[in-house]
């Protein structure tokens, strides 16, 4: 049986797909594509019965998270006391131009590290997600070889995208040295072509991984159901969509063809997405991105205000992580500061820790397809609380 074969049987056909796109990127003979409107793989030629590359680099079902540890980290985690995985330092981060600030989703962190990576020629293109030209709402992975691509790529795009797709793209262009932006799905399975070591040439090509912190992911049904019920416009209107769009934190903001904008709060776009959460997000409790170099996420402080740009906190988990943003800062594209790990043990922490642990539990028992992370569901204490006068609350 070929490795696409027991993917379609094991993982896809199961429902256990993440649509992360690395079956995509290490395909040999590049017969295996993903499919924008389904969100999965699909085959477009005969696959050899004796490979199984895109099998053994799937994240789907297997995520043997304790061996990715080591090999990554040098040792496994303390599940009693790594609330958030193997990490060195817990800080904020700012990018130090204004324009890259604005224009990333918190404080333009990632921008700043990817852009000082490429000017200073540690990689020669990013992995990065941004919006199809003909379908202006959907989002697609990109390959960004300077500044401006980096920065028009910033902000979250809130639905389903096989990033890791671009992978295979960027070796077929010739570049040989990448830095890669994704979901924990996206990290599982790079992590794990890593591990299998059967797409060598590609797993030496990257230099280094940021994570997303990530409470679960949608569907692009969801970003059309909200554009259409809710924002009251066509999608053959629509000429840019933006998640956080306007003043910090933002709005779901739609703009049309004839100049004409419309949004709805982020709450009320939350409210209306939920129906069209992914099946496997579910699934997954990695909220932190636990296998990156660095794990990025907004920070919830009542320093947030509206109007004044934000941070974004960060976790910098290896030496190479370290070394990036310690240089980046060095260099002046980047301002970091300190905080505590409370500030990183939010909302969505509690989503996934506790609620995905409690679905995997219920979907076991009764028989239902799971994938397997070779962790307890739930991993030591749910979480450290905070006395209520901590400022953590007043945001």
């Amino acid at each position: 049986m070929s490795g696409f074969d027991k993917l379609q049987t094991e993982v896809i056909g199961a429902g256990l797909c993440t649509d992360c796109g690395m079956c995509a990127a290490v395909c040999p003979r590049g017969i295996v594509v993903m499919d924008y409107d389904i969100e999965e793989p699909r085959l477009t030629g005969v696959c050899h019965p004796r490979c199984q590359v895109c099998y053994m680099s799937c994240a789907g079902k297997d995520i043997p998270v304790p061996e990715l540890e080591r090999m990554v980290f040098g040792r496994e985690r303390n599940p009693s006391q790594e609330l958030l995985g193997i990490c060195r330092e817990f800080r904020k981060g700012q990018s130090t131009e204004d324009k890259v600030r604005v224009a990333g989703a918190t404080g333009g962190l990632i921008s700043g590290l990817l852009i000082y990576a490429l000017e200073r020629g540690i990689i020669d293109a990013a992995i990065v997600v941004g919006m199809m030209e003909d379908r202006p709402w959907r989002a697609m992975p990109r390959l960004a070889t300077n500044k401006e691509q980096v920065m028009a790529a910033g902000q979250s795009k809130l639905q389903m995208v096989p990033a890791d797709a671009a992978l295979g793209e960027a070796l077929r262009q010739g570049f040989k040295k990448l830095a890669v932006v994704g979901l924990p799905c996206h990290i599982h399975s790079l992590r794990k072509m890593q591990l299998a070591r059967n797409a060598t040439k590609l797993a030496g090509c990257v230099k280094f991984v940021i994570g997303l912190l990530c409470g679960g992911n949608w569907t692009h049904k969801a970003t059309e159901h909200v554009i259409d019920e809710v924002c009251g416009v066509s999608l053959e209107e629509v000429a840019k969509v933006e998640y956080r769009g306007g003043e910090y934190p933002g709005n779901f903001r739609v703009t049309t063809k004839d100049g004409r904008q419309v949004s709805v709060t982020s709450p009320v776009r939350r409210n209306h997405c939920w129906g069209f959460r992914h099946d496997r997000c579910g699934g997954c409790f990695d909220y932190s991105n636990d296998l990156a170099d660095i794990s990025v996420g907004d920070y919830h402080h009542a320093e947030m205000v509206r109007g004044v740009p934000g941070w974004s906190a960060f976790i910098i988990r290896t030496s190479t992580g370290l070394e990036l943003v310690e240089a980046a800062q060095a260099a002046g594209y980047v301002a970091t500061e300190t905080i505590e790990e409370e500030y990183l043990l939010t909302g969505a922490y509690e989503w996934k820790i506790h609620g995905s642990s409690y679905h995997l539990e219920e979907r076991r028992r009764h028989g239902l397809p799971c994938p397997d992370f070779h962790l307890p569901l739930t991993p030591g204490p749910l979480r450290r609380r905070l006395p209520y006068d901590h400022p953590h609350f007043k945001a």
